[in-house]
């Protein structure tokens, strides 16, 4: 009967390690990109919510800001801009309040519909499209008139069913006489199933994929989601409801509806929401076989070659043991048996060809794992584009041959400000400077933080002097904007025009720079344009 040889050992041995090997890091690398996948998603959906939680209580700050300013002109407490006195008080005049409701309705899109409450609780006047002539001095009854009539405050309501059976949000603003007696409210509706802006901020669908976002009020009570039949359903018990409830936000992994759902959730202070970014783990891992299949396709090669070089090799590896069998047959020559074996190369070369292997598979799984990573193209701080983003969206206006203006905007004095109030009065300024930025622009135009106290705006298809007249309104906003402890904030604009003052974003970023520091020479809160006769 005939024995193995030690090559054909040696090749059976090494066609099973390298098989366990393959199947381990094939096996590894599925959970490795699974876990990261899972972790990625969660991580994703928790940033996506808080941030959508940020920008809605941005907006609710922005229109309880608008309702105060409707709320003093009412009662002539705004003072004239052209000499600083206050103006008549329009509350009384039906018709200037009427167009004052008007006035408020149509200004941003913000509310529905906008009305003006008496103390009595009896309507005096009212705006809103679906019922533009409803008839006024009828008394109100509803769960947010009563609400806000009680607090006699700044009022924002919860989610409610109104006569109209629709689902709203009351937002109001106490109106004072002069006495100091209370005279009813202002007060704007949101509709949350019909049109506005915050029905389209909470509408957005982040991925192109089964992700869900939806809305808690503080009851637990979903408020917003894409299929109506769930608005209205109470989850109150559930882990996500009962976090937010603490005023908690993260991400989790969690069942609903008998499937396993990956849940980011934040809390929108202001009126104790909470939204919840979800997608469930099937829609995850769709691709994961094909990831499988891909890392076979890298392994694989490898490893075969392998297997060619240690059938290549095996000659040499068993030569050796060979030599030292046939040496030990003649153990009586002592010295000539010693001389002979201290010739023969010794076994470690197989040892260092074996950690080399396992190096070169770990290699293998490292540079797969280096691809896996994630960009954002938003500036946390302020929710402008940043620099990526710019980028991207300028290269394809250039690409199109579309003509653009940039305003480039510098805070002067900047670096006085974070040494004498802070580093957080100065992020403070800058988020309320890009506030000022993007509230003064259009639909298609590009705001951005480009860096530090720097800030970029681009307006498409604009001309020169559309252009100094967009810069200096905004100029001007920012002189008169009312920033954290009484700071006056001025800022230097300098402005240039694709294709007239270059043919790449870099050199009209450097044109635009140079205008910008030509308006810090000649004495800030100014604007240059570049040229100067452009204008």
């Amino acid at each position: 009967m005939s024995r193995i040889n030690l090559r054909q050992l040696i090749l059976s041995l090494t066609l099973v390690a390298v098989l366990v090997t393959l199947v381990n890091v094939l096996y590894s690398s599925n959970r490795v990109q699974r876990d990261m996948l899972l972790q990625t998603t969660l991580e994703a959906n928790h940033v996506y919510a808080k941030k959508l939680a940020q920008a809605t209580d941005t907006f609710l700050k922005d229109a309880m800001s608008q309702l105060e300013y409707s709320a003093r002109l009412l009662m002539g407490t705004e003072p004239d801009s052209s000499d600083g006195m206050p103006q008549p008080p329009l509350f009384g005049d039906e018709a200037a309040m009427q167009r004052e409701t008007h006035r408020l309705r149509r200004q941003g899109n913000l509310f529905n519909s906008v009305h003006i409450v008496s103390a009595q609780a009896r309507l005096l006047a009212r705006s809103a499209a679906t019922a533009p002539h409803e008839a006024l001095k009828r008394t109100l009854d509803s769960e947010g008139v009563r609400g806000s009539l009680a607090l006699q405050s700044p009022y924002i309501s919860g989610i409610y069913r109104s006569t109209s059976n629709r689902l709203v949000l009351l937002m109001s603003w106490p109106l004072f006489d002069t006495a100091g007696q209370y005279q009813g409210y202002i007060g704007g509706t949101i509709y949350t199933q019909e049109d506005n802006i915050l029905h389209s901020l909470l509408g957005q669908q982040f991925y192109n994929n089964d992700s869900t976002l939806y809305v808690l009020d503080g009851k637990g009570t979903i408020i917003y989601h894409p299929d109506g039949n769930r608005i209205g359903v109470n989850i109150a018990d559930t882990p996500i409801a009962q976090a937010m409830r603490r005023g908690l936000d993260g991400n989790l992994q969690h069942t609903q509806d008998d499937e396993e759902q990956l849940a980011g959730y934040a809390v929108v202070q202001r009126v104790n929401w909470g939204i919840v970014a979800q997608r469930p783990i099937r829609g995850v891992l769709i691709n994961e076989g094909m990831l499988l299949l891909q890392t076979l396709s890298y392994t694989l090669p490898v490893m075969l070659a392998l297997i060619v070089i240690i059938w290549l090799i095996s000659r040499h590896i068993t030569l050796p043991l060979s030599q030292l069998a046939r040496r030990s047959r003649h153990m009586n020559n002592v010295e000539g048996t010693r001389n002979q074996l201290l010739a023969i190369r010794t076994w470690y070369f197989e040892a260092a060809q074996l950690k080399q292997s396992l190096l070169h598979s770990l290699a293998l799984i490292h540079n797969k794992l280096r691809q896996l990573r994630h960009e954002s193209s938003t500036d946390l701080l302020t929710g402008l584009a940043n620099r990526r983003g710019l980028e991207e969206q300028v290269t394809r206006w250039i690409g199109d041959r579309e003509p653009f203006a940039l305003l480039l905007l510098d805070v002067d004095y900047f670096k006085q400000i974070n040494d004498s109030h802070g580093h957080d009065i100065g992020d403070q300024v800058l988020q309320k400077i890009a506030a000022v930025i993007r509230d003064n622009s259009r639909g298609p135009d590009l705001p951005c933080r480009t860096g530090g106290e720097e800030f970029a705006l681009f307006l498409p298809g604009t001309s020169a002097a559309v252009a100094y007249r967009v810069a200096e309104r905004l100029r001007l906003r920012v002189e008169r904007t009312a920033f954290p402890q009484n700071i006056r904030i001025t800022v230097s604009i300098g402005i240039a025009l694709y294709p007239d003052d270059g043919a790449t974003l870099q050199s009209v970023t450097k044109t635009a720079d140079m205008a910008l520091y030509a308006a810090k020479r000649n004495g800030r809160n100014r604007i240059e344009p570049h040229p100067p006769e452009s204008v």
